[in-house]
Order: structure tokens, then sequence, then C-alpha cells
């Protein structure tokens, strides 16, 4: 018959493995759902419609900030995933097709007192 320390430890590791799979299942789901949603905008955003695209778009980013807070997958790795997103929105839909020109900065004159 094992000590009592052992059957202790045992249990306690029983235990662990119950909210460790409880965890791993919630955490997917969560995971699951923000992935979905991204893809779900991605399309939205290959089919041109431009009024979906940013209702999906607006969704997954909040899925992912929602995932990133609940620390299901790490802030920089939502950061990354919106900011593709809106790259790729941005870029099928910008305003001005041509690549910007940048416009010479303004410069600021000190007064002299």
């Amino acid at each position: 018959m094992p000590s009592p320390k052992r059957m202790l430890v045992a249990r306690a590791r029983a235990k662990n493995v119950r909210r460790e799979n409880a965890r791993r299942l919630r955490n997917r789901i969560v995971r699951s759902e923000s992935r979905t949603l991204v893809s779900k905008a991605r399309n939205a955003i290959d089919a041109g419609d431009r009024d979906v695209a940013a209702v999906a778009v607006t969704k997954a980013s909040i899925r992912l900030d929602t995932a990133a807070g609940k620390h299901v997958i790490h802030k920089g790795n939502a950061a990354r995933r919106k900011s593709r997103l809106m790259a790729m929105f941005n870029s099928k839909f910008s305003e001005k097709a041509a690549p910007k020109t940048r416009a010479k900065p303004k410069r600021s004159r000190k007064k002299s007192a």
C-alpha cells in the first residue's frame, strides 16, 4: 500500500489533470473561434464587398483581443494578426490605388524674441 503522502500527491495530480483538461477545452473554443473569424474576414476581403469585410475585420479584431486578454494567445500574436488583417483590408479598399508619395515635411520656424 502506498504511503499517505504519495496518495496525497497522486490525488493532487489527478485534480491538476482535470483542471488542465477543462482549461484546454475552454482555450480551444476561444482559439478556434478567433481563427474562424480571421478566415471569414480574409474571405470577405477577397470577395470585394467593403461593408461586409469591414464588419468581419472588426469582429475578428475584437475576438483576437478577447483571446489575448484571456491569455489564450500571446498579445503580440493578436497584434500581428490584427495588423495583417488591417493591412490586407486597406490595400484592397484604399481610396487611392496608386502608392502614396511622400510630401516634403513642413519646417517649423522658430520665432526670435
